[in-house]
């Protein structure tokens, strides 16, 4: 009859919907299949992966460990050289009954304060070269006058002592705050924060520095330094 014929109609409909839901399915079923397959090989690169830069860390960790076992070691020869030397240069102006410098001491301090000024130089550049975003500030950091209060401070630690690496950590650091304060101050909607950068620098022992400090001041020569920034 036409009823039935209709419900058959309707039903092949049903059977036609159903089967291409479930081809659908069957699809979705096979594509995350391929998918979790792939994500277990990204898997188990990524463990093969960690497993070699553990492996490369333990060996970085011995060289570290041994380096600074080798550095321990030679602190007290650096001690009795530093003695030594500052004991012949008194002998050596005791014998010439003044208290200048000799030319080789003015040679060794110019060979240091040449060593100093690369040593600077590359830690700049490696700041520079992890963020680009520093470069504006540098410039303008290095080409103000003389009367800006970070110049005036980069002089006063300068003349005050030898300028050690603790001393190029604090002139960074005020730096990075001056560019955080300017941001902040020219009204901009975006929030500007701190960025912190590690330097890796070491910092000189009591010892150290008083060693250092008993050299003479020509070594940290301003015009010196403050040249080598601008070329």
């Amino acid at each position: 009859t036409g009823e039935e014929y209709e419900e058959n109609l309707k039903l092949e409909e049903e059977k036609r919907a159903a089967d291409e839901k479930y081809r659908y399915k069957q699809r979705q079923i096979k594509e995350l299949q391929e998918n979790l397959q792939s994500m277990e090989k990204n898997f188990d690169t990524v463990l093969k992966q960690e497993a070699l830069v553990q492996e490369q860390k333990k060996e970085k960790q011995a060289l570290v460990l041994q380096l600074n076992k080798d550095i321990e070691e030679q602190k007290p020869k650096l001690e009795r050289v530093i003695k030594q030397c500052s004991r012949l240069s008194r002998e050596i102006q005791s014998l010439k009954k003044t208290k200048t410098e000799t030319q080789e001491e003015r040679d060794i301090d110019l060979r240091e304060l040449k060593s100093f000024n690369r040593t600077i130089d590359k830690l700049l550049a490696d700041v520079l070269e992890a963020n680009p975003d520093l470069t504006t500030p540098f410039q303008m950091y290095f080409h103000q006058n003389t009367h800006c209060c970070w110049v005036a401070l980069l002089q006063a630690t300068i003349r005050s002592s030898y300028f050690t690496y603790r001393d190029f950590c604090t002139l960074m650091s005020k730096l990075l705050s001056f560019r955080s304060s300017r941001s902040t101050s020219s009204g901009s909607s975006q929030t500007s924060s701190l960025k912190v950068i590690d330097l890796s620098l070491p910092i000189n022992t009591p010892a150290e520095a008083a060693a250092v400090g008993s050299q003479p001041s020509s070594r940290a020569s301003t015009s010196s330094i403050c040249k080598n920034k601008k070329k």
